[in-house]
C-alpha cells in the first residue's frame, strides 16, 4: 500500500490525489490525516477505487481537510 500524509493545512490550501495508473483497487493508498483532521475526523482514509481523482481543501483546525 501507499501512505499519503496530508501536510499541515493553511486556510484555502489544496491537495490532490489521482490514481493515474488505475491500481488503487489492488494497491490501496491510505490518506493519513497528519496533524489536521479530514472532514472533522482524526482518522485515516483508505483509497481503494480505481481511477480515483479527488481534491481536498483546508478549511480550519476543527474541520481540517474537506473533500471538494
Amino acid at each position: 500500500s501507499l501512505d499519503i500524509t496530508l501536510p499541515t493545512g493553511a486556510v484555502n490550501g489544496k491537495f490532490a490525489v489521482i490514481d493515474y495508473k488505475s491500481t488503487f483497487s489492488i494497491n490501496n493508498a491510505v490518506l493519513k490525516y497528519g496533524s489536521d483532521p479530514i472532514m472533522g475526523l482524526s482518522e485515516d482514509n483508505a483509497l481503494d477505487i480505481d481511477n480515483l481523482n479527488l481534491e481536498l481543501l483546508y478549511v480550519d483546525r476543527t474541520e481540517g481537510w474537506k473533500y471538494i
